[in-house]
């Protein structure tokens, strides 16, 4: 979730998220072994790097063998969940925008 407030801030982050998500997506979908989302990364012509000049990003996306291992309780899911928006509230994260949530 990204709040579009007009600040500068706020359309730093927007447009981080806006250029990124898509290749994120990609490239989650390859890692589990889709064959689309492999051929499509496999096409991919990334751009030069200074085609959109912004300060370095660091990504960890956590599968679900990943998960179980932690064997979080709910308690410690919460907190983790609640420190992530904090961060986000700060401007020190982005949390990714899903569309897919199950409800």
């Amino acid at each position: 979730m990204i709040v579009c407030d007009g600040s500068d801030a706020a359309a730093r982050r927007i447009e981080r998220v806006l250029w990124n998500d898509p290749a994120s997506g990609v490239m989650r979908h390859a890692d589990a072994g889709y064959e689309e989302a492999v051929a499509c990364a496999h096409r991919a012509e990334p751009e030069p790097a200074d085609a959109h000049p912004m300060s370095e990003i660091f990504i960890d996306y956590l599968n679900h063998a990943d998960v179980q291992a932690l064997a979080m309780s709910d308690a410690e899911i919460v907190a983790a969940v609640e420190q992530g928006l904090f961060a986000q509230g700060r401007g020190e994260t982005t949390i990714e925008p899903r569309s897919s949530w199950r409800r």
